[in-house]
């Protein structure tokens, strides 16, 4: 697996993107309750497909279920705070 830092760097504006938009949608989180449900739902669909990728390919499962830890948590807060 070659290190490929431009998968790296569109995936990481993109969740900076999100981020902004999320801090935004938190200041009044009733106006905004179906895109933080949304962002609640992509949170807990990342750390799913995390441990389902690791269940394939084993030798990066304990890395895939140690990332997708923060995935469920966050996404489990935010459904909290609705």
């Amino acid at each position: 697996y070659p290190y490929q830092w431009d998968y790296e760097l569109m995936f990481a504006g993109f969740y900076l993107v999100w981020g902004i938009f999320v801090w935004m949608a938190a200041r009044n989180p009733q106006s905004n309750a179906s895109f933080i449900r949304f962002t609640a739902w992509g949170f807990f669909a990342t750390g799913l497909m995390n441990i389902i990728v690791g269940l394939f390919t084993t030798e990066d499962f304990m890395h895939l279920a140690t990332d997708s830890i923060p995935w469920l948590v966050f996404g489990f807060l935010m459904f909290r705070s609705l």
